[in-house]
């Protein structure tokens, strides 16, 4: 789970509270779109996260699209989607880590030792 910096170059944040005492190091996500540290966090969970795991991370309202297919370009993530806050708004994209192609079995073969 992430809340990264996600707001665009040139926005100002509407909430006072974030506007006022957040750092913009905070705020601002990079790149044009804002989403230069999102796709960051993205590529490190598609190396990192086991399969089965749950990428969860917040986005801007306007970027839901943009952070859906920033996951689905890494090949390595199923079930990705929007899910919206508390106020019905599309604010964090959602999605669950693929096998390894080169995962080992789960079981791991009978292997005969011999005594010497």
């Amino acid at each position: 789970m992430s809340n990264p910096p996600y707001v665009t170059p040139g926005a100002v944040p509407v909430d006072p509270e974030v506007a006022e005492h957040d750092p913009a190091v905070a705020l601002y996500g990079l790149g044009p779109d804002g989403l230069e540290v999102p796709r960051g966090i993205i590529a490190a969970a598609a190396r990192l996260l086991r399969p089965g795991g749950l990428l969860v991370m917040e986005h801007a309202e306007v970027q839901a699209a943009a952070a859906r297919e920033a996951v689905r370009r890494t090949g390595a993530f199923e079930r990705i989607g929007t899910a919206e806050d508390l106020a019905g708004r599309p604010r964090m994209v959602v999605a669950r880590r693929v096998p390894f192609v080169a995962d080992p079995p789960t079981t791991q073969p009978d292997v005969e030792h011999s005594r010497s």
